[in-house]
C-alpha cells in the first residue's frame, strides 16, 4: 500500500491522556535535521518528542514519546526507517502533514 511520508512541523501531536499533546521540536532527536521534502524535515523510527508531561501534578509526571512502527520496510533516511503518516508512537500516531510530491510503496 503507498502512504505519504510523514513530515515535521512545530505544532503539537495526539497524544494520551492525561499528558499535554508532545512536540518533535529537536532536530536531529524529533525529525531529521538534514533530509526535507516539500521543504519540511521528515520523520523516521526513533525520533523523541519533546518532554511533555500531565498538567498540575506535583512533582511533575512527565514522558517522551517515541516512533516505534509502522515505517517504511525498505527506506532508510540517515540510517533510521523513514516513518509514513499514522506511524504509531508509544503515546499515539503521526498525524501529518504529509509530503504531497513523495508516496512510498511499501
Amino acid at each position: 500500500m503507498a502512504k505519504p511520508v510523514a513530515l515535521h512541523v512545530p505544532v503539537p501531536y495526539p497524544t494520551h491522556f492525561p499528558f499535554l499533546p508532545p512536540f518533535y521540536n529537536t532536530p536531529g532527536v524529533g525529525h531529521s535535521a538534514t533530509v526535507y521534502m516539500n521543504g519540511l524535515p521528515v520523520h523516521r523510527v526513533g525520533d523523541t518528542s519533546d518532554i511533555h508531561c500531565i498538567p498540575g501534578t506535583v512533582p511533575p509526571v512527565c514522558d517522551v514519546d517515541i516512533v516505534i512502527e509502522g515505517a517504511f520496510p525498505t527506506v532508510i533516511c540517515e540510517g533510521r526507517l523513514l516513518a509514513p503518516v499514522g506511524a504509531k508512537t508509544t503515546g499515539a500516531f503521526i498525524a501529518g502533514p504529509a509530503t504531497t510530491t513523495v508516496i512510498v510503496k511499501d
